[in-house]
């Protein structure tokens, strides 16, 4: 293939790019594609040990000045995704280091805090809670070790769609009107 000296032309209703790979990368050539794919076939060839030709051609007709502007895109989209890939580059170590440390909190049972600390003595901490909180969960036990599934001791096991029974006068006496809701966007 000769060394073409354009970065782009329009020739044959197609707009033909020349991405030098010392100045782009491959990967940020094929993301600023991607921008493209709904208004153009898109064909790619080598071009040199790391350049790439991109051929895009329209769909539909469309003139040279807008195959002219559309290259003029191309190259605002490849320079973008060019500078994401740098920055995901800058920042990957501190990424890593952020995932690591979140992962590891998540995963790590939770310590008691410090009864020394600025926040003072956590919960976890404090021996008569934990007796306090045994024997009430101890007596919750206890009062329902008898209880079955099918209990309903404050009457709110309903089947859809029946109304509940009154309890009192005040609230049976007249139901609210329904609230009026916005039409539907077709």
């Amino acid at each position: 293939m000769e060394k073409r000296n354009f970065f782009f032309k329009v020739e044959n209703d197609a707009l033909q790019l020349r991405i030098p790979g010392k100045i782009y990368p491959l990967e940020a050539a094929l993301s600023a594609t991607y921008f493209f794919i709904d208004d153009f076939y898109i064909f790619l060839a080598p071009d040199g040990p790391a350049g790439v030709i991109v051929e895009l051609k329209p769909k539909k007709k469309m003139s040279k000045a807008r195959l002219d502007a559309a290259a003029g895109e191309f190259f605002n989209s490849l320079l973008a995704e060019t500078l994401r890939l740098n920055m995901n580059e800058t920042n990957k170590k501190f990424r890593e280091k952020l995932l690591e440390q979140a992962l590891a909190s998540a995963l790590s049972p939770a310590k008691p805090s410090d009864p020394d600390g600025p926040l003072g003595p956590s919960p976890a901490c404090d021996e008569t809670l934990e007796l306090e909180l045994d024997a009430e969960l101890k007596l919750i036990i206890e009062r329902t070790k008898d209880a079955s599934y099918t209990d309903d001791p404050l009457g709110i096991c309903v089947p859809f769609g029946t109304a509940a029974p009154a309890k009192t006068a005040a609230k049976s006496a007249k139901p609210k009107p329904a609230a009026k809701r916005a039409p539907r966007r077709k």
